[in-house]
Parts: structure tokens; sequence; C-alpha cells
């Protein structure tokens, strides 16, 4: 399966077209989700479902207390539910930010991933967001629940609680829990930001979807990475 040009810059387009022409041998691609599979946030997305003083607090502990703090929390604030409640808001505040054009899709990526696999890779998502929060999304790209990875609720006679489980999905976080998945580091890594970095370069090829932040675009060139602009 080619990989249709659409809106890859021709540089990126040609050594993606070059790697899919190679055997893919069970090969690993590991995508992270928000603002690079899709436009837009989908754990963000979850907690503006929740109301206005959710957001609040999340956007007050990711100023004050970083990343490590925020994004944990982001996720843990979905517990409280049924794991059925949650599968269930989780797909239903998808498709709401899908119609209202709040999230999009990137056909692109869609058809990144669908080459990969025809090529014979192993394609996984792995996100700092709550992994079924993720989960509608990701299989709209034809990746299936196990193969995404994310902060964990710890689940216990059908519940969900309010505390996350296991490995941490932040920066070298996603590259712990993809090697506790498969055994090995990616061959490819595809992400947006900063904290992707570690992600990133432990891959052989890497992809930035390139949303204007200097420093990592900076890293980007000298490191000579694929950098794609983002896809709006």
């Amino acid at each position: 399966m080619s990989l249709p040009l659409g809106r890859w810059d021709p540089g990126v387009h040609a050594g993606l077209s070059a790697l899919l022409e190679e055997p893919g041998n069970g090969r690993i691609a590991a995508f992270d989700f928000d603002q690079t599979c899709i436009t837009g946030d989908i754990g963000e997305s979850l907690l503006d479902a929740l109301g206005r003083d959710v957001r609040a607090e999340y956007e007050r502990l990711d100023e004050e207390e970083g990343h490590e703090v925020s994004y944990p929390w982001c996720a843990a604030v979905l517990g409280g539910r049924t794991v059925e409640e949650l599968d269930q808001f989780a797909a239903s505040t998808s498709q709401a930010c899908l119609d209202s054009g709040k999230i999009r899709l990137r056909p692109e990526m869609i058809a990144l991933q669908a080459a990969l696999r025809d090529a014979g890779w192993q394609v996984w998502v792995v996100t700092a967001s709550a992994r079924r929060a993720v989960i509608p999304l990701a299989a709209r790209y034809g990746v299936p629940a196990e193969r995404v990875l994310g902060m964990e609720l710890r689940e216990v006679d059908g519940w969900a609680h309010e505390e996350v489980v296991g490995t941490v999905t932040y920066r070298q976080g996603k590259v712990d829990a993809l090697f506790d998945a498969t055994g090995r580091r990616p061959d490819l890594a595809a992400g947006d930001s900063i904290t992707d970095l570690e992600l990133l370069r432990s891959a052989t090829y890497r992809l930035l979807l390139d949303r204007g932040a200097p420093h990592v675009r900076g890293i980007a060139e000298e490191e000579r990475w694929w950098i794609q602009p983002a896809f709006q």
C-alpha cells in the first residue's frame, strides 16, 4: 500500500515512502496522539466536558506544579464512575468534539498508519492522556485498544477509581511503557512537542509534527528528523 501525498511535505513523504518499501517484519511505530494523530486534545476536551471548575484546576496545577502533576491529575479526575460509564463518556465526548470541529482527524496520519500495518509494522499509540479517553478516537485510525498505552486508572470490580496506577506515560514514561509492552524500543516514532522528546529519540526514524515551537524544531533540525508542518 503506497502512501498518498496528501498534505505531506514532499521530502517527508519521500522518506516515509522509502521506509514503507522495506519489509516491516513486525517493526514498531509509536505515535503520540493529541496534536499528532489528531488536531486537538481529547484529554483536555474531556476536562471541558466535566465543567469550567475542573478545567481551571487543571490549568492551575499545570502552571504551578508542571506537567508531571497536571497530566496524571487530568486522567485521575475521570475516575469515580464505572468503567462502562467512563467508556461511554469518552465515546460521546469524542463524537461531540468531531461534530463541532473541536477535534479533527488527520487523514494523512490515518493513511500512514494503515500503510505501516500493510507493510508489516506494529502500530502503537503512546499518550499522556488517560488510555480509555483515547481508545474511541484511536479506533478510527485502526489502532485497537490493546495497542493504546496511556495513563491507567485503578479498576476494581468494574469501577474506575481516581488514581493513576502503573507507568506514568509522560516523557521517559512513554518509552518505558512501550518497552514494557513490547520488550523493544520503537523503530519509528512521531510526536509534536518537547514532551515527546524521549520517545522520539528512542526511535531510529523520527517524525516531528511541527506546531511552531522553535526549541523543538531546533532539536529536530540538529538531529535530522523528518519535520512535517502540522496538519490543521
